[in-house]
């Protein structure tokens, strides 16, 4: 058989050719055609963009989905644009929507924005690293909390005050009812309410986080880039995630032997555990699907594992344990994070 045999597949455009990696690289183009898919590009982005940031006051995770696949397809197909047009195109419409509509949301659709402007920059950038979206996370967290408190302040109440309002406001509403059961599940969520009521604001800022490296990773896709979001088995949270995660169970351990503070311990412990549980836990999830997909596993098994997984986590924490040994010591995936790995293969 010749070397010129037609295979009959579609040869593909000048330009492209196939790499290690399975990325595709852009075609060479002329100048006049960068700029007229630069303007393709940046029409419905800038449309997304807008829309976006126009519904964050009413739904933040949507708005912030919407915004940064705006945002970043305007600035994959406009790279000569200064930045600070492309977020002032998504922090102008939030704030009118929201005087218009609601003054009540003003903070916290800029908390949306500056969300989804920072995903936004890294993953133009293609500089998104766990370290960064967790410190993000936790920034965004606290200033969620901050508003609520400054809103309580001024009405002359604190945020455990407000939430015993909350709770006192529904066993209002069922204590007249003959529903024993309710009356029992009220009881045991209020506990946990009172416990865990700042984990609220750690979960508001993770939908945050996630939609807006969601809505990057689908405009990223659409020029044959890396997306922002990798596969599970690649997530890998820094080293320090282990110094809370310690502190705080020692703290929760050692808290009914504090005297006076041990209820103000025993909450922050609990809390600060739960809060690097969740880093800790994925990292033990990406370890196991790792291993799965190592062993060719398809993806509803590793689905199902998962989701098995994770109610391990809440019930035996055997994930976020898993996590922080292949944090620590193991590095069960031979990662290099900074120091020199043996190759296994030289040996």
């Amino acid at each position: 058989m010749s070397e010129d045999y037609d295979s009959k597949r579609p040869v593909p455009p000048q330009g492209y050719e196939r790499i290690p990696g399975g990325e595709v690289p852009e075609a060479k183009v002329s100048g006049a055609q960068k700029r007229g898919d630069g303007q393709r590009l940046a029409r419905p982005g800038s449309f997304w963009a807008v829309f976006g940031a126009a519904i964050a006051y009413a739904s933040p995770n949507a708005g912030s989905l919407l915004a940064s696949y705006g945002i970043c397809r305007m600035g994959l197909g406009s790279k000569g644009k200064p930045r600070a047009i492309l977020f002032s195109s998504l922090l102008v419409p939030a704030l009118l929507a929201a005087v218009l509509f609601d003054w009540s949301q003003l903070p916290y659709v800029v908390i949306t924005c500056a969300c989804v402007g920072f995903i936004s920059w890294w993953g133009l950038d293609q500089e998104v690293s766990e370290q960064r979206v967790i410190l993000l996370g936790v920034a965004i967290s606290l200033c969620f909390a901050a508003v609520d408190a400054c809103v309580a302040w001024m009405n002359g109440y604190t945020l455990p005050d407000v939430i015993e309002q909350v709770i006192g406001a529904y066993s209002q509403y069922l204590s007249g009812s003959n529903n024993i059961a309710a009356q029992t599940n009220l009881s045991v969520a209020s506990d946990l309410i009172r416990q865990y009521w700042p984990m609220a604001y750690v979960i508001n800022a993770i939908g945050l986080l996630v939609c807006s490296l969601v809505g990057a990773s689908a405009a990223l896709r659409k020029r044959a880039k890396r997306p922002v979001l990798g596969r599970l088995c690649s997530y890998d949270a820094p080293r320090w995630v282990a110094i809370p995660f310690v502190v705080s169970a020692a703290l929760a351990v050692a808290a009914p032997h504090l005297g006076d503070q041990s209820s103000l311990a025993d909450f922050v412990g609990r809390n600060g555990l739960a809060a690097s549980r969740i880093v800790l836990a994925l990292q033990g999830v990406a370890v196991a699907d790792w291993y799965a997909r190592k062993l060719n596993v398809g993806s509803l098994l590793r689905g199902i594992l998962a989701a098995a997984l994770i109610w391990a986590e809440v019930s035996f924490v055997v994930p976020s344990v898993l996590g922080l040994v292949d944090l620590l010591a193991a590095n069960f995936r031979d990662l290099d994070r900074g120091r020199r790995t043996v190759d296994k293969a030289a040996k």
